[in-house]
C-alpha cells in the first residue's frame, strides 16, 4: 500500500510547476535537510498551519543548485573532536601533529573542503 507522500515522489517530474508538495517530499526530492530546505526554499501555507514548497522553486533549485552561501556542511561527530582537539593544543606545532594523525577517508568531499576551512580558522588563533 503506498501512502500519498509516496505517490506524489512517483510522480513528481508530471506534477505541474504551481503545485505545493509537503516538505518531507522537498526532503527526499533534493536530498538536503529538512532545516536546510526551510531555510533555503519559501514556505507556501495551504492552510493556517500547513506549508510545502512550490515545484517550480524546488525544480529551480534542482537545476541552478543551492546557493553557496546558505549550504551548511556538517562535518560530523569525528570532525568537531577534532576540530576541539585542535583548539585545546598549546601551539600550532602540535595541532598540525593531531590533524596530520586524523582519517578523514569516510568524508564527502564537501565535508572535508568545510573541515579544511573550520581547521584554518583554528590554526590561526593558536600561538606559534
Amino acid at each position: 500500500m503506498s501512502t500519498p507522500k509516496i505517490d506524489v515522489l512517483k510522480n513528481f517530474d508530471y506534477l505541474p510547476d504551481s503545485a505545493v508538495v509537503h516538505t518531507d517530499v522537498t526532503v527526499a526530492v533534493t536530498g538536503l535537510s529538512d532545516r536546510t530546505v526551510r531555510r533555503v526554499l519559501p514556505r507556501v501555507y495551504v492552510s493556517a498551519d500547513r506549508y510545502g514548497q512550490r515545484v517550480s522553486d524546488i525544480r529551480n533549485l534542482l537545476a541552478k543548485g543551492a546557493d553557496p552561501a546558505t549550504r551548511r556542511i556538517r562535518v560530523g561527530p569525528a570532525g568537531m573532536r577534532l576540530i576541539a582537539e585542535v583548539q585545546a593544543a598549546a601551539s600550532r606545532a602540535e595541532a598540525e601533529k593531531i590533524i596530520g594523525a586524523f582519517d578523514d577517508s569516510r568524508m564527502s568531499d564537501d565535508e572535508r573542503e568545510r573541515l579544511r576551512t573550520l581547521l584554518a580558522d583554528a590554526l590561526a588563533e593558536l600561538p606559534e
